[in-house]
């Protein structure tokens, strides 16, 4: 059962919901940018509950997310590509507070 919640909650989510939004804005694919905010949901719902600045990213993620959606709609494509390495440096942020702990 641990191994379920660290999967849905853990680095292979977010690995997997970051290489989906990769390819959901080279393919200009929304089904693939909603399947990447579905799979970053449990993580930034953890993330919400933090008493610090980590709350920030639980929430802008989601809302990064929803901002690709709306770019990759009015054809922003570059702009999408900047959410989504924004994306990424709120990830790498996150690894770097957990691996230096």
């Amino acid at each position: 059962m641990e191994s379920v919640i660290v999967f849905i909650l853990g680095w292979p989510a977010i690995a997997i919901s970051l290489v989906v939004a990769i390819v959901g804005v080279c393919k200009r694919n929304q089904k693939l940018i909603t399947l990447a905010l579905a799979l970053s949901l449990p993580i930034c719902s953890y993330l919400i509950g933090a008493n610090n600045w980590l709350q920030l990213i639980g929430i802008g993620i989601p809302g990064l997310f929803c901002f690709v959606l709306v770019a990759l709609n009015k054809r922003w494509r570059n702009s999408a590509k900047l959410a989504v390495l924004v994306i990424g440096l709120f990830y790498a942020c996150l690894a770097f507070v957990v691996f230096n702990q």
